[in-house]
């Protein structure tokens, strides 16, 4: 069991905390960090992936397939992570892959997939990209018209069959992000449905590009299950029509859209919160408790108490309850962000993600037994709960009534709360020998020269000890992918977690790494 002056104390799949410490499947992660530091390099923050957990994930997937007896191909996106390690797992686990750029392709083939089950996808691919895909002979998205055209130019010169699907914009929406929307009318992707004859003139007057498929791509963080089933049945309609029409070999259905994994699982325990609510109580209780010694008056204070009465025995809504608050309280409260932040997030954190199989029971539910080789690209969930972000904690202060954790991650590493306000849950690797100063709510931040430059906000955590780890969960999909070097911050090591023992899948940047593409003006050399 877990200390209880520790922050940790649940169970995230292979990461579990033990007397306190945070273990990724059998290695303890503070120790790591501690040798790491002292021995290898001194690198931090770094990127800890469960090679297990990304094995389990995609189990999960092949066996729900299995079950439902479909013919299917399991793409992985390289654009999620493209770790040289774990494009070798996926493989040697039987994943196929979806490229979006020509060099995401040329690595998937040097790493040895099959290319004619690899999937070139992209908006605006160019010329050399697609010479790259046809003579290769993977299959080519194709996103418009004018890619259509280009897709012929390349073809003819090549003077070799391209084997294509069209990527449909299918105009469901389904409901997340607007930067991770990618199936509603009014985003740059795909062909439009009014738009389909046009492309389909393109085709049937050219022998050397064969259409073979219809290609669907939702979005990214998917929760909801139905999109999957609309898109599918119009698809099939699709289907029908474009048969009708000649083109007689098509075969593939593929229906991209990530499913969401449970980023927020863990908001469960960091805002103390239960189906059952009376975890949910205590920790108003304890908010009315730091509201109490706030300084209020005494008038604004029993007004307070008497709507969270009412809000407890269920007579108001959480809507009702949290504007009384705002209402009542005066704007340099400090728990008005807190606040409104736990009563807010409740709904986030009932909603559940769904799993493989649910997603798999829909698509197939609407093919039956039609002959159509099911191409599934799953997204994150493939890869995004199997690696953990650690870093080091370089100090906590104040500002007015804010609180911050500064650690040495950043935006460079974990770009998705500044991006898309995302949240990831983090929590101290390690018991703090600051625990006795109780726990507060902490925005977590980094040292890179921006106010987006955050990791997470409004965290209750034990006030950390200078030098503490601390651990930020779930950042195996578009995290080191979307890292960059600003500030001329160097890019972190990657380590791969297998049971007891561990290995390093990426080397840390290093100064002359990072110049080697720089000329000297002065000199003419690099």
């Amino acid at each position: 069991m877990s200390d209880s002056n520790v922050d940790g104390g649940f169970e995230n799949g292979y990461f579990t905390f033990r007397d306190g410490y945070l273990y990724c499947e059998e290695v303890n992660v503070d120790a790591l960090r501690k040798s790491l530091a002292a021995s290898i390099f001194p690198s931090s923050p770094f990127y800890l992936y469960s090679k297990k957990q990304i094995q389990d994930n995609v189990e999960s997937y092949k066996k729900a397939l299995q079950e439902f007896n479909i013919d299917y191909s399991l793409n992985y996106a390289a654009k999620a992570n493209s770790n040289l390690s774990v494009l070798k797992i996926m493989k040697d686990l039987g994943c196929s892959l979806t490229t979006a750029s020509g060099m995401e392709l040329k690595l998937a083939l040097e790493v040895g997939f099959e290319a004619s089950m690899i999937v070139m996808n992209g908006t605006g691919k160019q010329l050399w990209e697609l010479e790259m895909a046809i003579t290769a002979g993977a299959l080519v998205n194709i996103d418009s018209d004018f890619d259509a055209e280009n897709i012929i130019e390349v073809a003819r010169k090549l003077g070799k069959d391209a084997k294509v699907l069209i990527r449909v914009n299918p105009d469901v929406d389904p409901r997340v992000h607007h930067y991770v929307n990618t199936g509603k009318e009014g985003t740059k992707f795909g062909v439009s449905l009014e738009d389909i004859s046009t492309v389909l003139g393109l085709l049937e007057i050219e022998p050397l590009v064969h259409l073979v498929g219809i290609h669907v791509h939702l979005g990214s963080t998917i929760d909801d299950t139905s999109v999957f089933r609309k898109s599918t049945e119009l698809v099939l309609t699709l289907f029908s029509n474009i048969e009708s029409k000649g083109f007689k070999s098509l075969k593939y259905l593929n229906i991209g859209g990530g499913l969401g994994i449970p980023y927020g699982k863990n908001m469960l325990r960091t805002h103390c919160y239960r189906n059952d609510s009376k975890a949910s109580h205590q920790r108003l209780d304890k908010l009315f408790e730091e509201l109490e010694a706030s300084g209020i008056t005494t008038e604004m204070f029993q007004s307070c108490k008497t709507h969270l009465s009412q809000y407890k025995s269920e007579k108001t809504s959480k809507q009702e309850f949290l504007s009384a608050m705002m209402r009542i309280l005066p704007t340099s409260c400090p728990v008005r962000n807190p606040l409104s932040h736990f009563v807010k997030t409740k709904d986030r954190i009932q909603s559940s993600v769904p799993s493989p199989a649910e997603t798999i029971k829909e698509i197939k539910d609407v093919i039956g037994d039609k002959p159509i080789k099911l191409m599934l690209e799953p997204g994150r969930s493939l890869i995004g709960n199997s690696t953990i972000l650690v870093t080091n904690i370089l100090g906590t202060k104040h500002s007015g009534n804010k609180r911050y954790v500064v650690c040495d991650g950043a935006m460079t590493e974990l770009l998705r709360p500044c991006l898309y306000e995302a949240y990831h849950h983090a929590e101290l690797i390690e018991p703090s020998t600051r625990a006795g100063e109780g726990k507060h709510l902490f925005d977590i931040v980094g040292p890179v020269c921006e106010s987006g430059d955050f990791l997470g906000k409004d965290r209750l955590l034990s006030v950390p000890h200078r030098g503490c780890g601390l651990a930020v969960f779930d950042t195996g999909a578009y995290c080191s992918s979307m890292g960059s070097n600003y500030n001329f911050r160097l890019k972190p090591a990657e380590i791969l977690v297998d049971g007891s023992s561990w290995k390093l899948i990426r080397q840390p940047d290093k100064y002359e790494d990072c110049m080697k593409p720089f000329y000297d003006l002065d000199n003419g050399v690099p």
